[in-house]
């Protein structure tokens, strides 16, 4: 049967569009991919609020916290955004604990840094990312990482995980995701759930989502996409956007 897994998103940003919203959501996703602890933490009122209580699964204080490794093995001392995401999270009451399961074992070429049919394969980040099988097996697992864009880093570690740890339920969550297909958002602060699909009777993943389609090609198969359901995400009004929040930031 194929792998599934749920996933949630706090908030979306824009990587083309020109209106101030849009500038501000790259500032507010820029922040983030830095570990900026202050803009992570501003996102706890917001996840706190009943509006949200679509991603409580996620987060909730039965569930093990486990961040998305970077795209190259760490040093001592480095950032780890995601690292930093769960422990923010943890410190303010979401989570029952961080565990860092998850490692890369060797480099791989960075997904930002690359033209979207060059990013890593979901293959690339099987091979190189290790999962360590905890002594205790927690119940429940929410992989936490920074951005999620096409979801391939973050399905891999779901589906290593899945390998050390068959009984535990595993989620993924992340703190903003990529709105490519339109120029211009009308929020920031918007959350959404969805869900993973691993297709393993053809030659690549399918992705379905309420906010964003998925893209994902195994070998040489043809990418497969699945357009989102307009009417399947929760999503805040506009005076939860994170305009007066993101002045942090700068200009």
């Amino acid at each position: 049967m194929p792998s599934s897994y749920e996933y949630g998103t706090f908030a979306n940003y824009s990587p083309r569009g020109s209106s101030e919203l849009s500038i501000t959501s790259r500032k507010a996703c820029g922040a983030i991919k830095a570990g900026r602890v202050n803009v992570i933490a501003s996102a706890v009122p917001h996840l706190k609020d009943s509006k949200a209580d679509a991603l409580r699964p996620f987060l909730g204080p039965d569930v093990t916290l486990v961040p998305v490794p970077r795209s190259a093995p760490l040093p001592d001392g480095a950032l780890w955004p995601a690292k930093v995401i769960c422990d923010v999270l943890h410190e303010h009451g979401f989570g029952q604990d961080v565990q860092t399961y998850l490692k890369r074992t060797r480099a791989i070429p960075r997904s930002s840094n690359s033209p979207a049919a060059e990013r890593p394969l979901v293959p690339i980040h099987l091979e190189s990312i290790e999962a360590e099988r905890p002594f205790f097996v927690p119940n429940k697992i929410t992989i936490v990482d920074d951005v999620l864009t096409m979801g391939r880093t973050s399905f891999a570690c779901a589906e290593l995980l899945r390998a050390v740890c068959p009984d535990a339920e595993i989620r993924i969550f992340a703190m903003i995701r990529t709105q490519g297909l339109q120029e211009d958002i009308e929020k920031i602060v918007d959350p959404a759930i969805g869900s993973f699909l691993a297709d393993r009777l053809g030659s690549g993943f399918l992705g379905f989502g309420p906010v964003l389609p998925v893209f994902w090609r195994m070998g040489r198969g043809v990418t497969r996409v699945n357009y989102p359901s307009p009417n399947a995400s929760a999503a805040f009004p506009c005076r939860f956007c994170l305009m007066p929040i993101f002045r942090l930031i700068g200009r």
